[in-house]
């Protein structure tokens, strides 16, 4: 599962399911460990050298975990509804941004001429 994707999803299972500290508790484990593989995944590819991922790519990056991190918080709160407008309308967009953004990253890497190993073929199919 592709890890911004899996973020999502544990954040979207501790708002509907995260009403229990229980339930709470494993969502949030989820969450930290998806955004544990994205800044892993992001410092592969910065190691490969030819292409450097964007600053705006980074930036967008640390929007996206800050504007996850505040729905977290104010979830299961008297403020939960602004949480799930702040989801839908702020959170996703830029989640999807930020995927086709490493996407095309990967992608030029991957279309120049003799820089593409068996070592980046195995983690590109990893991350793809």
């Amino acid at each position: 599962m592709n890890v911004i994707q899996q973020s999502l999803s544990a954040l979207r299972a501790y708002l509907i399911h995260g009403a229990t500290a229980q339930r709470a508790e494993h969502f949030q484990a989820i969450f930290e460990q998806a955004w544990l593989n994205i800044e892993d995944s992001v410092a592969k590819i910065q190691s490969f050298n030819q292409i450097q991922v964007p600053e705006s790519t980074l930036q967008a990056f640390e929007q996206l975990k800050n504007l996850q991190q505040d729905i977290l918080e104010i979830s299961h709160t008297d403020n939960n509804l602004p949480a799930h407008a702040l989801l839908l309308f702020d959170i996703a967009p830029l989640a999807e941004e930020a995927m086709n953004q490493v996407s095309s990253a990967v992608a030029e890497e991957v279309s120049l001429s003799g820089l593409y190993s068996p070592k980046k073929r195995a983690f590109a199919g990893q991350h793809g």
